[in-house]
């Protein structure tokens, strides 16, 4: 491939307009060609080197310095495009960047970090309107909805990385997590675009959530049409209501759209087999002295905003793993019922947090049970038993947990590590 032609599917890369062909063809040469990888790491770079000069020469307020990010591993040459391809359009949004306010925080849970550029970040609280930028919702149980001027909602849940912007029409890169959205109907020819590292998401007005892993993006389809593009070939299928797609780097096999099966209302893990590694906990096989079980392991709840530091606490996390066609696991009825077999090495404070959605869709609240003491002995089991009506909303609005699914489910110790480990969890009507 000669410079003229690169260049040419360079600029066409960036803007998301190559043909399946073309793009092949693009991918190889990043593949073969180390001056290309290192042209678009450099065109990307000084995007938003310019986009940081506009900043500072408009006087943005300043906050305090960014988390370093850590350093990318390519999986193949294709991982490395997609990904390439995301730093560019991430740096396009920084440099058509306007400080007119682009969307609201209306409603948040854990630490919320906006930054522009890359290089700083301010914790923003609910109420706040921000311009163009990138929003982090930092802790395993943070959430933050952000709402755009024609009413479109778009909610961020765990850990999860997005950046946003509105000129002609909405740009989101959505790098990492899972995005919840609600969107009005688009201007025609200007729908809303989502690049995740391996697909782009083509949106006019519907329902949906999209999750964002590193080699792998799902789609799941509440209401409406949405188009899902992969980024490794070109090929897109369209995914309606009550159907669910997955658009991954390896492009060997036919995208397809399936419907979503219902959620179950029963659900139980023993702990004899290895957990999803979407699961947070460290798994130890059975032994003479115990059955299989899951440790508590360390996980950043969120951030003390006195001293910057990371509020660290302990804990047992299950979900939907990622890449499944159904990104919650179970849901509530009005009688469901949460086993927890555990023991603790030292005494402890427990509590059990749940992340709750409605028809997989838009947000169904956060609930915590009330804090109870598991006393300090290694040796016994115990089994700890909530009704999930008792749990305790975080936020007003969200009164009633009957009739939500949940994605998440964490047992943790508070501020300080008492040992726990799970043997079995259950949650049954």
């Amino acid at each position: 491939m000669n410079d003229d032609t690169f260049q040419t599917l360079l600029l066409r890369h960036t803007d998301g307009t190559l043909a399946p062909d073309e793009n092949a063809a693009f991918n190889q040469h990043l593949g073969e060609d180390a001056g290309a990888r290192a042209e678009l790491i450099e065109i990307a770079t000084q995007a938003v080197a310019m986009g940081d000069i506009a900043r500072s020469q408009r006087q943005i307020p300043r906050a305090r310095p960014a988390v370093k990010s850590t350093p990318l591993r390519w999986a193949s040459p294709i991982a490395l495009a997609a990904s390439l391809a995301l730093l560019a359009i991430s740096a396009w949004l920084f440099i058509h960047r306007q400080e007119a306010p682009v969307v609201t925080l209306i409603e948040a849970t854990g630490s919320i970090n906006w930054s522009q550029g890359g290089n700083e970040r301010m914790e923003v609280q609910v109420g706040v309107r921000l311009p163009a930028g990138t929003l982090e919702t930092i802790g395993e149980t943070a959430t933050a909805q952000l709402q755009f001027a024609d009413g479109s909602l778009v909610m961020l849940t765990g850990e999860s990385e997005l950046s946003f912007s509105e000129t002609d029409q909405k740009r989101l890169v959505l790098r990492v997590g899972t995005l919840n959205a609600q969107v009005k109907p688009q201007p025609t020819g200007r729908p809303m675009l989502i690049r995740t590292p391996s697909a782009e998401a083509q949106v006019l007005g519907t329902t949906f959530t999209l999750n964002a892993a590193q080699t792998e993006t799902t789609l799941n389809v509440e209401t409406g049409l949405v188009r899902l593009r992969r980024l490794a070939d070109g090929e897109t299928v369209e995914v309606a209501g009550q159907q669910s797609a997955l658009a991954s780097l390896n492009s060997d096999s036919r995208m397809k759209a399936s419907g979503m099966p219902p959620t179950p209302t029963s659900w139980t893990h023993d702990m004899k087999v290895p957990p999803p590694v979407e699961w947070r906990g460290r798994w130890l096989p059975a032994n003479a002295d115990a059955p299989a079980r899951i440790k508590a392991m360390p996980y950043k709840a969120g951030r003390n905003k006195e001293n910057d530091l990371s509020v660290i606490h302990y804990g047992v996390s299950f979900h939907s793993p990622e890449g499944r066609a159904e990104d919650t696991f179970l849901s509530v009825t009005a009688g469901s019922v949460l086993l927890i077999r555990c023991r603790a090495e030292r005494s402890a404070s427990l509590r059990v947090f749940i992340g709750c959605q409605k028809e997989r869709q838009s947000s169904g609240g956060n609930f915590e049970s009330k804090v109870f003491n598991l006393p300090s002995n290694d040796e016994t089991w115990q089994t700890v038993e909530l009704k999930l009506v008792e749990f305790v909303p975080n936020m007003p609005r969200h009164r009633d947990i009957i009739g939500t699914e949940i994605y998440l489910l964490l047992v943790h110790t508070i501020s300080s590590d008492a040992g726990l480990e799970i043997s079995e969890i259950s949650i049954h009507p």
